[in-house]
């Protein structure tokens, strides 16, 4: 089940991504524009995401930080998801983004790169 918890949440990351770049078109505004915000907002994300919550940053927050930051993150893309008029994708979002992240703290999947010696 841990290893499933793992796989949704690189699910949902790319489920974010997604919601943003379809909001940036999504928007009012000339074609250009639009491109650009859908291509930007995404890669914009994606750079802040690999310094700070990435398995592999090398300034990865804090656990508690951590699940602020996706949280807050989870969140806002929701939110801008929902006001393009996908409403019910927005509320799945966000519902599973939330039950993920739950369970990864349950679980101590949030913790930092170092991992526990064992006894063998």
């Amino acid at each position: 089940m841990k290893g499933l918890n793992l796989g949704l949440a690189f699910l949902l990351e790319l489920c974010l991504l997604a919601a943003l770049a379809y909001w940036g078109y999504r928007l009012d505004a000339g074609t250009a524009v639009r491109w650009l915000v859908a291509i930007g907002a995404p890669a914009a994300l994606a750079l802040t995401w690999s310094q700070l919550a990435a398995p592999t940053a090398r300034r990865r927050l804090p656990p508690a930080r951590l699940v602020v930051f996706k949280v807050i993150v989870f969140t806002l893309g929701a939110a801008l998801l929902y006001s393009t008029g996908q409403h019910w994708l927005a509320i799945l979002l966000e519902a599973a983004a939330l039950l993920n992240l739950g369970l990864a703290v349950v679980w101590e999947q949030n913790g930092s790169r170092s991992r526990r010696p064992t006894n063998r």
